[in-house]
């Protein structure tokens, strides 16, 4: 994971330069293209998955589970930690990227012609001062990496399309490249942690333990209901077991 986060910023640093260079190219962008990607770009939006995961987290909580199977118990308790792991990996990520935003105060691309574009304001509040790094290409790190750990024969796919939703916010002239792969790579990261912490705990993943090298990287999700209720997965959580 230091690895990762070291070839970013790396990634970052070299990207800098050719910032301004990718800005103008997308000028030239047919309409078409750009009016695409501007819807497209709507699914990096935070509220898309942290809403409807805090909605389910509240509506099982408030359910009466007593007249359920003991299968069908393990089976909400299982979608319960789930939606919990969504949440809480799209809502740090998000979190962690807006105090960023904040410290960094990056000049966004609609200021290009008056900031140029390697501008940065520190500690400035402004919307058009909050470009690095970008906060739907941070959600849609930490989704792709909950796709990548859920489902694990379509881990290429998801990666391939999370970086396309995320690049998006270059198409439309939201953010520079940099920005892009900074938050893509928080989200996804911050995702990653959680999962590792929760395999740590028995909770929702696992290590194959034949895994060596960059195969431990990614835990593997739980392939049979848990035995636990939610007071279980909960005290687990805050007792750190």
């Amino acid at each position: 994971m230091a690895l990762i986060a070291l070839g970013a910023l790396a990634l970052v640093g070299l990207l800098l330069p050719f910032d301004g260079r990718v800005k103008l190219a997308m000028l030239d962008e047919p309409e078409g293209v750009r009016a695409f990607f501007g819807v497209a770009t709507d699914i990096g939006l935070s509220a898309w998955y942290v809403y409807p995961s805090a909605a389910l987290l509240l509506f099982i909580v408030f359910t009466d589970w007593r007249g359920l199977t003991r299968v069908g118990r393990r089976r909400v308790v299982n979608l319960y930690a789930h939606a919990f792991y969504l949440f809480a990996s799209v809502a740090s990520a998000a979190l962690l990227t807006q105090v960023l935003k904040t410290i960094f105060g990056r000049a966004r691309p609609a200021l290009f012609d008056e900031e140029g574009p390697v501008a940065f304001r520190f500690f400035q509040l402004p919307h058009l001062y909050a470009s690095f790094p970008s906060g739907h290409s941070t959600t849609m790190g930490a989704v792709t990496m909950v796709l990548m750990l859920w489902f694990k024969p379509l881990r290429i796919p998801a990666l391939l399309a999370g970086l396309c939703f995320a690049f998006s916010r270059v198409v439309v002239l939201a953010h520079y490249p940099s920005d892009v792969v900074a938050g893509f790579t928080i989200g996804a990261l911050v995702a990653l942690t959680l999962a590792r912490w929760l395999a740590r705990r028995g909770i929702l993943f696992g290590y194959d333990e034949a895994a060596r090298g960059w195969a431990t990287l990614l835990p593997e999700r739980a392939g049979h209901w848990r035995d636990f209720g939610v007071r279980t997965v909960l005290g687990r959580l805050r007792s750190g077991r």
